[in-house]
């Protein structure tokens, strides 16, 4: 897909964020235009031509850039600062009797080569710095001894790490591109990243000054096989080292006056000291003194991986579910990065209550719109999008149970990695959770439509006549046995789930004693929703009426799997009981705008028919006991939940048969199939565009 393309609906816009530079003429980040076409290849000849046309835009406007004086002076400020930091380490070796370890001079010689491969050459660079590759060479030419490439390599590695997600490097360069005036570009942010590395490297590797007990000569590798004792490279002092090396580190102009101070937490630095050893540039798992593991929390995908896998073979989790949880990590995850924790051991109580204050504040509908080849918005981002969009007068902040549905994946996720080893804290989630619903508040929250409106919504035009087949929502004189046709009277007759019955397969339909019966179970393309929804249902009456069998047998005689194909889309996995919606909402909203009395007016018009159900049950005297079986639902007791075994296709018909008719007034037809589901071809909503010329 082209970068920049995105698609509402069925109409393709183009969406890019406008450079830092024209950001000035605008009070937006991000400019949209409808490209007004429905054509894939003819979308992204357009979005090619736009994404040209702001490069071009931002290729010539004015950019400030960052000046040398500007740079000469944060490298004389991070030197200065960075200095105190590690005078006093040098400090506290001294209190703990240390000052003679080796180690402590190790740890600054292959710490401040790895800033200064940093400077050099990047802080992405995917190396294992061996000796045929450029950055093994480059240390070699400098003569540091090859002893010390695992532990600069290590180090390295920490950098790396660090440096490797956006807020990290946005946290310490932006306050001083605010401070300085100059634009917010990656270049600018890659030069002040460059100085302060320089600076961190300078300060690390003149070592002898803080630690003058210990003999540099430590770090000589006279083991190695560089060459003979006259090289150069090898027989060269520390001074010398430094000075060949740092050559380009010096400031240019250093009579600058030091007119920038520096802030807190502007630049900051945290080392993560290991014995274990690494074989590249990665981040490896620590082991810690107490058996437990200090992961990076750039593993945490591998770990939920391993969870998925868990509970999906314990039949818990769905695909659905597993798209969520990992949505919900990769947002916890964002939040942490946010705060700067990179490890599982600096997770804090604090961070679980940021994630709850951040769920509440963004928009409802966040990420909705987000395909999985575009890059996922961050916490900045969409705090941002919620701003602006309650400023529009929408309601931001998740729901209630959606904010508990992201913490019951947080507590999961939290538990699978106290149970691998891995140190976490235990998260106290009392005071982060909005209270649940009662009962009576879950009763009062959900509308309960009476048979009257019910069979309302028989009246429109999917029922008693379309205009055509690509026009289902409008009055006419076609009627089409549809997915919709169908799983509207299964709805209204059996109380299930919508989502039951658009995904129902055709071998799901079987025979017992003489009964046509649905059978609701899992299969590898559906997932029930629990154990107890797992049952068979009979055939209500009326659907065997209006020809139902002879549906089922053209859609099998066509070879479908799925008994409602029309409601599934031919290339991209969607959710048929959207259609279903899709065609209802808009046929109730053409025939309320044109009647005075309105044939449906209630929120979640497929689950308030369930409800509206099980009200008409209860009202006609059925046991609680029987609703549950119909609707597929847990009992409530151990007797019905462990002692009882299923009812029979008659006892559910004879609880079904307790409902009023209300679809009389629909005749018997002989089936009449969408064009493209009798002919086997791709449903027009589902095509893929055919190549257009521009003109």
């Amino acid at each position: 897909m082209t970068n920049n393309l995105i698609r509402r609906g069925k109409t393709y816009y183009w969406r890019a964020r406008i450079p830092s530079s024209l950001a000035t003429f605008s009070n937006c980040t991000h400019l949209c235009l409808s490209l007004k076409t429905q054509d894939l290849q003819q979308a992204e000849c357009l979005a090619r031509r736009l994404n040209l046309k702001r490069d071009e835009m931002s290729l010539f406007a004015p950019v400030k850039l960052i000046t040398k004086n500007d740079l000469t002076t944060i490298f004389k400020v991070e030197r200065e600062r960075y200095d105190e930091k590690i005078g006093r380490i040098a400090t506290c070796a001294r209190l703990n009797a240390q000052a003679h370890n080796p180690e402590e001079l190790e740890a600054d010689h292959d710490n401040g080569w790895a800033y200064m491969v940093a400077a050099v050459f990047g802080h992405k660079v995917s190396t294992n710095f061996s000796s045929d590759c450029h950055v093994g060479k480059y240390l070699m030419r400098n003569g540091v001894p090859k002893s010390r490439i695992k532990g600069i390599n290590m180090c390295y590695g920490l950098i790396h790490q660090r440096f490797s997600y956006q807020p990290s490097i946005d946290r310490i360069a932006n306050p001083i591109i605010q401070r300085l005036g100059v634009e917010l570009t990656a270049l600018n942010q890659q030069a002040i990243l460059t100085e302060i590395f320089k600076a961190r490297a300078q300060t690390l590797l003149d070592y002898e000054k803080r630690w003058p007990a210990i003999d540099p000569a430590i770090l000589e590798d006279t083991h190695s096989d560089l060459g003979n004792e006259t090289n150069p490279a090898i027989n060269t002092t520390i001074n010398d080292m430094l000075k060949s090396a740092l050559a380009t580190a010096e400031p240019a102009n250093a009579d600058i006056t030091n007119d920038i101070e520096p802030q807190a937490p502007v630049i900051q630095q945290h080392f993560e000291q290991t014995d274990a050893s690494h074989d590249s540039t990665t981040y490896q798992n620590t082991p810690l003194p107490d058996g437990l593991t200090d992961i990076s929390t750039s593993d945490f995908d591998q770990y939920l991986d391993d969870l998925c896998e868990i509970k999906d073979a314990d039949g818990q989790w769905d695909a659905k579910t597993k798209q969520q949880a990992r949505q919900t990590i990769k947002l916890f995850r964002a939040i942490l990065d946010e705060a700067e924790v990179t490890h599982t051991s600096e997770i804090r109580q604090k961070h679980v209550k940021y994630f709850s204050q951040f769920l509440r504040q963004i928009h409802k509908d966040y990420g909705r719109s987000i395909r999985s080849d575009q890059p996922y918005p961050t916490p900045a981002q969409l705090r941002s999008r919620a701003a602006y969009l309650k400023k529009q007068g929408a309601k931001t902040g998740l729901s209630a149970p959606t904010i508990r549905r992201h913490f019951v994946y947080v507590q999961a996720f939290e538990k699978h990695l106290r149970s691998a080893g891995v140190r976490v804290i235990k998260f106290d989630y009392d005071g982060l959770l909005p209270p649940k619903k009662s009962k009576s508040q879950q009763n009062a929250a959900s509308p309960k439509p009476e048979l009257d409106k019910l069979e309302g919504v028989f009246k429109l035009p999917p029922f008693t006549g379309c205009k055509s087949e690509l026009k289902q929502s409008y009055p006419g004189n076609e009627i089409y046995h549809t997915g919709v046709y169908w799983c509207m009277l299964a709805l209204v007759y059996t109380a299930c789930r919508r989502g039951e019955i658009a995904q129902l397969d055709v071998k799901d339909i079987e025979e017992i004693d003489g009964i046509p019966i649905i059978h609701f179970r899992n299969s590898e393309t559906k997932r029930v929703k629990n154990i107890s929804s797992i049952r068979q249902i009979p055939v209500p009456r009326e659907m065997l009426r209006l020809g139902f069998m002879d549906y089922v047998s053209k859609i099998k005689k066509l070879g479908y799997e799925k008994l409602f194909p029309d409601l599934f889309h031919a290339h991209i996995k969607n959710d048929p009981g959207e259609r279903i919606y899709h065609i209802l909402d808009k046929s109730r909203k053409a025939y309320n705008a044109e009647h005075t009395a309105e044939v449906i007016s209630w929120d979640r018009m497929l689950h308030a028919i369930r409800h509206g159900i099980n009200t008409a049950l209860y009202r006609a005297g059925v046991s609680s006991e029987d609703r549950r079986t119909l609707m597929g639902q847990t009992g409530e007791s151990t007797n019905e939940i462990v002692y009882t075994g299923s009812a029979t296709p008659q006892q559910i018909r004879d609880v079904m048969d307790k409902l009023p008719i209300i679809t009389a007034h629909l005749k018997a037809r002989p089936i009449n199939l969408l064009p493209w589901i009798a002919e086997k071809r791709i449903a027009p909503w589902g095509r893929i565009p055919v190549l257009r010329k521009l003109s």
